[in-house]
């Protein structure tokens, strides 16, 4: 299984997330959409913007972990 994460801060995150999935299933492999929820506010443009999506991917990752256990 693949989990792929779409953090929503591009406009063709979205496609791009999509075609990602086409892809893999075409393999035969299952592929799972997670979508960053920004619930304080999308992070401004620059170095915070791309350390704050980073550090949403991990936190997302954690979750599955956590509940996976």
């Amino acid at each position: 299984m693949v989990r792929s994460q779409r953090t929503r801060l591009r406009a063709e995150s979205a496609e791009e997330a999509i075609l990602a999935r086409d892809r893999v299933n075409k393999m035969g492999v299952k592929c799972e959409i997670e979508t960053c929820d920004w619930s304080g506010g999308r992070p401004k443009h620059g170095h915070y913007l791309q350390e704050a999506a980073r550090e949403m991917r991990y936190g997302i990752f954690l979750l599955e972990l956590h509940f996976a256990v």
